[in-house]
């Protein structure tokens, strides 16, 4: 069984669509795990039959752990809200997980068109291949023995998916996949992609550098957008 989980922070009903999907598959355990959303949200939630709803405080790692927890899969897949899942995608993840010291994560796609989004999903897809770093919005799947041996997510308040993904290379255990994983542009969308892009290489940088990133996530602007709190390219 694949455990999918999705920590959500102020979403609002964007997930719904995603969650009905997801609800619907035969084996598949769906783990939503919600930050701070409002009372009106969590409802909503509730109302969605198939799915287990806990809550758990921020920053995401610790939401993404908490899920990892209570998840009962063997196979565990770590899913942002605001993607859009590739056909095929279940028996992928059980054939590049077929030996239990590895993880994967799926190619990079937005969901728009033009010059500066291909760019973006060539140079997001060329990072991963050739440099072995894919990010959370590509979706990363692990088997839970390989991830309770890694230690889970570090507890940082942005860019646990980027050192988690530094760890897992580390093991020469990441595989890519070419099925491409569809995220929103929603946040490139609302500052443009290239600040985006010098934004998001700046963040990468000072974490390099092991400078103090606690102040940074007001640069992902508003609730609901800091749902995607790493660098995206």
């Amino acid at each position: 069984m694949i455990s999918v989980i999705l920590p959500l922070l102020h979403e609002g009903s964007r997930p719904l669509p995603l969650l009905k999907e997801l609800a619907a598959q035969p084996d598949i355990e769906c783990i939503v795990v919600e930050g701070e959303g409002s009372e009106e949200d969590f409802r909503i939630l509730q109302s969605l039959p198939g799915i287990r709803l806990f809550r758990a405080p921020r920053p995401r790692a610790n939401q993404l752990n908490f899920g990892a927890a209570q998840a009962q899969g063997e196979l565990l897949f770590f899913l942002h809200a605001d993607s859009s899942l590739p056909q095929g995608w279940k028996e992928e993840i059980e054939q590049i997980l077929n030996q239990p010291r590895r993880a994967g994560a799926f190619a990079f796609a937005l969901d728009t068109q033009g010059f500066a989004a291909w760019l973006t999903q060539k140079g997001a897809n060329l990072r991963s291949r050739y440099l072995g770093l894919s990010y959370g919005d590509q979706g990363l799947f692990i088997s839970r023995e390989f991830f309770n041996q890694l230690g889970g997510f570090a507890s940082m308040e942005i860019m646990e998916d980027f050192e988690f993904v530094r760890r897992i290379r580390q093991q020469g255990a990441l595989i890519h996949s070419k099925l491409p994983l569809c995220t929103s542009s929603r946040r490139y969308q609302r500052i443009g992609f290239w600040p985006s892009f010098w934004r998001n290489q700046w963040i990468v940088l000072r974490y390099l550098l092991q400078q103090d990133l606690s102040g940074s996530r007001r640069l992902y602007g508003p609730a609901g957008e800091e749902g995607k709190n790493k660098a995206d390219a």
